[in-house]
């Protein structure tokens, strides 16, 4: 945690709210009102965690299903490893752990594979999400992810070359979202398919049914002279394309982009 995130949790925990720490900490009033509803998060609050919505989902996604492996990382601080301990054995990490990030990391070079994997933190998960989480799922697994809806969080130039990158637009709707989740499964030979799409509050849950397939199926090609080709699963591969012009002489380790990203349409209808 930063130094201002811990300032502000402590103002806010003393009894300050979104108007006085803007005079406090000389913070624009979106920015006062995120750090707010950061502290909400933290402190524990149902009606940012939205226990009620993620049970019903996955009840609904995994209905008749039983000794699952499970992995989730957060869940809103625990709140869904109650439920997820109904379906099976599960492994959850929560803020005590570290970030989001690095333990999904350390649980990928590990080698464990899951039947479920549940991506719940705070934010954006699209490094969990480009560093390949899928393959955290067996051969045929469940995907939960959660994205907050367009405006939940305070944009910065930062956070708007981010979206972009990621997502192919700095506003990304529920559709973005999808088309980055197959895009990146399909990085690992696998396709993922919706199942079930629910809007919580200031988050889109998302579950994804995804399945392992042989590359040579996916893409239609032989990878020995003996064997026919088939006809390939995948009919247009998607592309993602990154148009950056940088300086030639960065200053200070940092290169002036005289262009933003350009992302093409790489997945499509």
């Amino acid at each position: 945690m930063n130094e201002i995130t811990a300032k502000m949790r402590q103002h806010f925990n003393e009894g300050g709210t979104v108007r006085t720490a803007v005079a406090v900490f000389g913070v624009t009033r979106s920015s006062a009102k995120h750090y707010y509803i950061e502290w909400q998060q933290a402190d524990g609050r149902e009606n940012k965690h939205h226990p009620e919505g993620k049970r019903v989902q996955i009840e609904t996604v995994l209905e008749g299903k039983s000794d699952l492996s499970i992995y989730e990382v957060y869940g809103g601080h625990g709140y869904c490893t109650g439920v997820y301990e109904t379906y099976g054995k599960v492994t959850s990490r929560t803020h005590a752990d570290g970030n989001d990030w690095h333990v999904t990391h350390a649980e990928l070079a590990s080698g464990h594979t899951y039947d479920v994997v549940d991506i719940d933190g705070y934010g954006y998960p699209s490094r969990i999400l480009a560093a390949g989480v899928v393959e955290l799922l067996k051969a045929h697994g469940t995907l939960f992810f959660t994205f907050p809806v367009n405006g939940a969080n305070h944009k910065s130039g930062i956070t708007s070359a981010h979206l972009r990158i990621f997502y192919g637009t700095d506003s990304p709707e529920v559709e973005d979202f999808v088309r980055a989740v197959k895009a990146h499964a399909l990085a690992y030979h696998r396709i993922a398919t919706v199942v079930h799409t629910a809007k919580l509050g200031r988050v889109w849950r998302l579950a994804f049914e995804v399945e392992r397939v042989p590359a040579t199926l996916l893409y239609g090609v032989r990878n020995r002279p003996e064997r026919e080709a088939t006809e390939p699963l995948l009919l247009e591969v998607p592309t993602l394309y990154l148009d950056l012009e940088v300086a030639a002489k960065p200053t200070r380790q940092k290169a002036a982009v005289e262009s933003g990203p350009d992302i093409f349409d790489y997945f499509g209808e």
